[in-house]
Formats: structure tokens, C-alpha cells, sequence
């Protein structure tokens, strides 16, 4: 019982002890991760950041508006690519969503893990 005093409620929910707990008990409290869009995706694995980013300043990012050009150089550019490519990335963004779905329910409907990594995840933060 020691595990759940203090929890840091900060934590990720489906990696959160306490959290999961009071899942499991009431059945409400937690919600799953937003799935990933191909062109996510393609930013995160082709490491395309700094091109995309230098297409967005030609434009005129700046602080305010840089998230939302950025979505739209990338968007445009993605769409730019071969069919087969995007294809590619579809696979790749539906085969990492069912993953993360697959993780969210064992560590919400299946045993709690009790493995010396994540009982000092559980502990390490909460001793003062």
C-alpha cells in the first residue's frame, strides 16, 4: 500500500498506479492516448523537422502563427510524396496506434506489474 501514498498525479494515467487503481475500481478516470496521423508519422521517422521548419520561416512564422504554418508545410509536403510512400506511413501510423492500444490495456485491464523497474517508478518519486 505504500506505493500509492502521494501519488504524483502529473504521471502519464495508464502509467500511474493510483490512477489505474481507482480505474479499476470505479471505472472511470482514465482516458487512452490520441492516436497518430500518418503525416505525424512521417514528421517524427523521415526527420524531416528541419526542412519543414525552414519552409515555415520563408512563409513568415513567427511565435504566434509558426505551429500552424508548419502544420501546413508539412501537410503539403507529405501530400507531395509518392502514393506508395504515404501508403508506407498509414501502415506505420496504424501498427504504432494498435501498440499503444495494445499497452493502454494491459496496463489498465491487465495484472499490475510488479517487475523491480516499475515498483521503483512507483516509489522513487514519492520518497522525501
Amino acid at each position: 500500500m505504500k506505493d500509492f501514498q502521494d501519488p504524483n498525479l502529473k504521471e502519464p494515467g495508464a502509467t500511474n498506479a493510483y490512477r489505474v487503481l481507482l480505474h479499476r475500481l470505479t471505472g472511470v478516470g482514465l482516458v487512452k492516448g490520441r492516436h497518430r496521423t500518418p503525416i505525424e508519422v512521417w514528421r517524427k521517422v523521415a526527420g524531416n523537422w528541419e526542412a519543414i521548419a525552414a519552409a515555415a520561416k520563408d512563409r513568415g512564422a513567427n511565435k504566434k502563427t509558426g505551429v500552424t504554418i508548419r502544420g501546413q508545410v508539412a501537410k503539403e509536403m507529405f501530400e507531395a510524396l509518392s502514393e506508395e510512400t504515404r501508403d508506407e506511413y498509414g501502415a506505420l501510423a496504424e501498427q504504432e496506434n494498435k501498440e499503444m492500444d495494445d499497452g493502454w490495456a494491459q496496463n489498465t485491464k491487465g495484472p499490475m506489474s510488479t517487475t523491480p523497474a516499475d515498483r521503483q517508478r512507483y516509489v522513487l518519486p514519492h520518497q522525501k
